[in-house]
């Protein structure tokens, strides 16, 4: 009796174990509001906007250069876009990073160590939009991205954050902002 309890504790502990292991979204340890910043395709991005934190849906990210021809990620070309929705119960948040003037150190750099940091401005901007509002449009004025690339396994991962201004002049403080993605190369 003794031995058939303990071995239907352990299956139960074990199915719970396998059930928690194959979650995508690993919690930060530092802040679990957001998904643990890593480097293994994990589908997923998070990011604190003001005093919110907003989280996405695991699915491949659309990574695509030259915008207009909607190519996906290739690196014979200098923009690189990276298109990433995040969500709380409140609001559904659009996040286009648009990185231009690309040149062959910038796509080797982002193979390097922890990948290549661009500073936004003129040449590299960052749109944030609420999907259910239209007039919801900041552009930054102060902040980064980081853009590591793992080419091989076909992975980007990196962080970002920002000062923005949306429609009404209000200053909007973008932080902790990660993500992690594998991506499709046709």
């Amino acid at each position: 009796m003794k031995k058939s309890g303990f071995k239907m504790v352990l299956n139960t502990s074990l199915m719970v174990f396998m059930l928690v292991s194959c979650e995508t979204f690993v919690p930060d340890p530092i802040d679990p509001r957001l998904p643990i910043y890593s480097e293994i395709g994990r589908n997923i991005a998070g990011v604190k906007v003001g005093n919110q934190f907003f989280n996405n849906d695991i699915r491949p990210l659309y990574l695509f250069c030259c915008a207009s021809e909607r190519q996906y990620f290739d690196e014979n070309h200098t923009q690189l876009v990276l298109d990433i929705n995040v969500w709380n119960q409140s609001q559904n948040l659009r996040f286009v990073f648009e990185l231009n003037g690309l040149t062959d150190e910038d796509w080797d750099d982002m193979e390097k160590g922890f990948g290549k940091k661009f500073v936004f401005n003129e040449t590299n901007k960052v749109t944030l939009s609420e999907l259910e509002k239209e007039d919801f449009v900041s552009v930054p004025f102060e902040g980064q991205i980081t853009v590591k690339l793992l080419k091989n396994e076909k992975i980007v991962s990196g962080t970002f954050g920002f000062k923005a201004r949306d429609s009404s002049d209000r200053e909007i403080l973008v932080t902790f902002g990660r993500y992690d993605y594998s991506y499709y190369s046709f």
